[in-house]
């Protein structure tokens, strides 16, 4: 049976680097068209690791790439 690309997406959490839940996170999206940015990055948030997740949150990312781009920055801390 084949999953729902989205449901994948929401099921989608860190549990490795940044970068890999990236990775992964982006191979879900690929299938998917006409989602809003504000889903996804709610999306890709929820996904996050607590510790990273927080505090990515303080500085508001306004774009899904900017929001990817401060959790590899949080994680390299």
């Amino acid at each position: 049976m084949l999953q729902n690309p989205f449901e994948v997406l929401i099921g989608i959490k860190q549990f490795w680097q940044v970068g890999e839940y990236i990775e992964q996170f982006e191979q879900y999206v690929g299938f998917l068209k006409g989602i809003r940015q504000d889903y996804l990055t709610g999306i890709f948030l929820n996904g996050l690791k607590d510790e990273i997740r927080v505090e990515v949150k303080l500085y508001e990312p306004k774009s899904l790439a900017k929001l990817m781009m401060k959790a590899l920055m949080m994680e390299e801390k």
